[in-house]
């Protein structure tokens, strides 16, 4: 692989380690390498899950004002990856660790409406200030792809919902892979 930018030095390596095991004289007319597997192998997915959920756990202890080292005492994992927990334990500093396939038993709750004004300005106009007002006020109806506010129908391209998750114990952090919850 370094043969094309490196070429004295890799074929020097070639003819002293690896020439009398390999058909070609030299290494810049060999094939290139294949890949064992030519698919990504399980401890590959399992390492980008472990990062995900490294990442996802400093995040935490950062906002936290947490050293990154510090203990955490319980923490658990939703999810359906593969997950190399001795590893992630002793790299995040948990004492007890649990991963479930099951979904978390999570509160959600809407923490805010956001319209975007590119679309919903022109087409409410002089309306805005009413609908941004039932807003704050919560007084809307929200369902699947529609928002019923200030006498009005929105569709799904005019607003976004943010939302927040809670759980009974700890705290929750949503990753793409797994929800982590911490219950210190």
């Amino acid at each position: 692989m370094l043969a094309p930018i490196m070429p004295h030095i890799t074929e020097e390596l070639y003819q002293e380690i690896y020439r009398e095991y390999e058909e070609e004289k030299s290494i810049h007319i060999s094939k290139w390498p294949e890949p064992k597997h030519p698919k990504f192998p399980v401890s590959h997915r399992k390492g980008e899950t472990l990062i995900e959920l490294i990442s996802g756990l400093r995040k935490y202890k950062t906002e936290n004002g947490l050293s990154l080292n510090s203990e955490l005492q319980k923490v658990k994992i939703y999810t359906e990856k593969d997950v190399d927990k001795e590893t992630l334990k002793r790299a995040m500093n948990i004492t007890e660790l649990e991963i479930s396939e099951n979904e978390p038993d999570l509160t959600e709750k809407i923490e805010e409406v956001k319209l975007d004004y590119s679309l919903a300005g022109p087409k409410y106009g002089d309306k805005i200030g009413e609908i941004e007002e039932a807003l704050e006020e919560e007084e809307y109806r929200l369902e699947p792809g529609k928002l019923t506010v200030a006498g009005e129908i929105l569709g799904p391209e005019m607003f976004k919902v943010i939302t927040s998750y809670s759980a009974s114990k700890g705290e929750i952090i949503e990753t793409e892979l797994a929800t982590i919850q911490i219950a210190d």
